[in-house]
Parts: C-alpha cells; sequence; structure tokens
C-alpha cells in the first residue's frame, strides 16, 4: 500500500528531531531515525489486571507520564494514538497492536497504517521470521517507522536490513538481560539505528543500567502503571517485616544503641 508522498511528509515531519543519514555497517545502509531524545519511555498498554484500558484513561496516563519526565509512550491501537494525540500533542508515541486488554496481536500492512496515520512516531512490530522482515520492508518502503520488536541480536541486524527505523530489544529473561547480551546487540545495530530496551523490571537501576550502555531509550509498562502490580511489589518486600512482632523489633532496636 503506496501512502501519498505529502501525507507520509506531514507525518513524519511532526517537529520531533528525525534526521536521515546514512553510514556503511558491512554492506549494510542504516538510515538514522531520532523519533524522541534519550530517556524513559512509558508503555501504557493496558495489562489484565490494570484498570485503566480505555482511549481517555490512556490518555490521562500520557498526561502524567509527560509531567514525571516521560520522552515517549507506547499505546495499542490507533485509537489510542489519537487520544494521546489530541491530548499531549508533543509527546513522541510508539504504537504496537493489542487487544483492549493488552494482549498482543498479529499487526499486518491495514493495522500499521492505521496506528502511522493517526500520529504515531513509531510502529512496533515482533519480527522473529522472514515474514515478519518482509514486512518491516513493506511498511518502510510506503512511508511508515517500524520499530522492530527482537529478542535476539540477529534478528536485530536482520531488521536493520529491511529498513527498520529503531529496535526494540525484548530480553528473554525477566527483569531484562545482563550487561554483555546488550553491549553486544548494541554493537552489532550501531549507533545509528535507536535500540529501545523493554525491560520487565520494577527498579530504576535496572533501567538506568541500559541507558548507560548506549541505549536510546528503556520502557517501562506495569512497574508504572500497574497499580495491583506495584501493590504487590510493596506487599512482597514488606511480607517478612510484617509478620514479625513490632514489640520485639522495638527492644532490639534499644539494645543496638546502648
Amino acid at each position: 500500500m503506496l501512502i501519498p508522498t505529502e501525507v507520509a511528509d506531514r507525518r513524519i515531519g511532526r517537529g520531533r528531531p528525525a534526521e536521515d543519514a546514512h553510514h556503511a555497517a558491512g554492506d549494510r545502509q542504516v538510515r538514522r531515525t531520532e523519533p524522541f531524545r534519550r530517556g524513559l519511555v512509558v508503555s501504557l498498554l493496558p495489562t489484565p489486571t490494570s484498570p485503566w484500558s480505555r482511549p481517555d484513561d490512556i490518555a490521562r496516563l500520557a498526561i502524567a507520564a509527560d509531567a514525571g519526565g516521560a520522552v515517549a509512550v507506547r499505546v495499542g491501537s490507533a485509537t489510542a494514538v489519537r487520544a494521546v494525540r489530541m491530548t499531549v500533542p508533543g509527546l513522541p508515541i510508539i504504537a504496537r497492536h493489542t487487544s483492549p486488554d493488552g494482549f498482543d496481536l498479529v499487526a499486518g500492512v491495514d493495522e500499521i497504517a492505521a496506528m502511522g496515520l493517526s500520529g504515531a512516531d513509531l510502529v512496533e512490530i515482533d519480527v522473529d521470521d522472514a515474514a515478519s522482515l518482509a514486512l518491516v520492508s513493506q511498511a518502510t518502503f510506503d512511508g511508515f517507522r517500524i520499530a522492530a520488536r527482537v529478542d535476539r541480536r540477529r534478528l536485530a541486524t536482520a531488521a536493520v536490513d529491511a529498513g527498520a527505523g529503531a529496535i526494540v530489544f525484548a530480553p528473554p529473561v525477566r527483569g531484562g538481560a545482563g550487561a554483555p547480551v546488550i553491549h553486544a546487540l548494541l554493537d552489532a545495530v550501531g549507533a545509528a539505528t535507536p535500540t529501545i530496551v523493554d525491560h520487565d523490571a520494577d527498579a530504576p537501576e535496572v533501567a538506568a543500567a541500559s541507558l548507560r550502555l548506549g541505549a536510546h531509550g528503556v520502557v517501562i509498562g506495569a512497574g508504572i502503571t500497574d497499580p495491583m502490580r506495584l501493590t504487590w511489589t510493596y506487599a512482597t518486600a514488606l511480607t517478612g517485616i510484617a509478620a514479625e512482632d513490632p514489640q520485639d523489633a522495638n527492644e532490639g532496636h534499644a539494645v543496638e544503641a546502648r
């Protein structure tokens, strides 16, 4: 599907820095795209336990994320893209095709076009085989910026070859990958293609480590936006302490102070 040049130009040139440059990386020509500055990307995708899933809910969460310092947000539909774009016009958006309750759906050409033309700066799709790599090439040819979501280095480099404007690295282990794995992927992709690390992490220091290694952005979702998960995190940390007798704890502190 071909997108009229003037439409693509309006969508791509939304006032955020998006420099097109080329450099040689082996036999590859990599396009440089910087849809937002480096930092925290807050994923507003609904989760099965989140009470916030409607477009107006997502828009309010986007306001909070923007006020809190997020450099971009991720949403799950063209409707959500439009809601955020109308509410926080200058906030960069990554769009990923999901169901209303947060389960991933397969994005095809039509879904990519709907999210891109609604105002998404990047459209994120899973890349795990030849068909998904072909979709990256087709969508890029159609004028959309694709963020290829991968879980290994070889898929990241293949996605760049296919024209991806960014890489979303989703480590296959909870809590994120170790520094050597992230560093190797960043080195393979190269500085000319922004790499965003999607952490399922609750600790800010885990996210900060990826940025220090050179990632362009770090995605945190339910660890920020899901009140049930936030409550569970704190409740779990306090469980052992809550089982203690406060009187015993106070007596122990008194002995230490003597």
